[in-house]
């Protein structure tokens, strides 16, 4: 899976690395350098990704939208 770092966000202790794989946007959510989830946002705008990451830094997306959202990979 090719993936490259698109943006990334940091505020106090929370980042959010946007992360471009193949066609779609992901995002990595890290606090205090522990990543807490990723979630997919396949077929969704960069803007609509942006303003996700910028969400989470500011605390607006939670842990609890973090844990129903996030993806696993095996």
């Amino acid at each position: 899976m090719k993936q490259e770092l698109y943006l990334e966000y940091e505020l106090g202790n929370k980042t959010a690395r946007i992360m471009k794989r193949n066609d779609d946007f992901e995002i990595d959510f890290f606090e205090n350098q522990k990543q807490m989830g990723t979630i997919n946002y396949a077929e969704k705008s960069r803007y609509f990704v942006e303003d996700a990451a910028e969400n989470w830094c500011n605390g607006v997306l939670t842990h609890e939208t973090l844990n129903r959202y996030k993806v696993v990979y095996n």
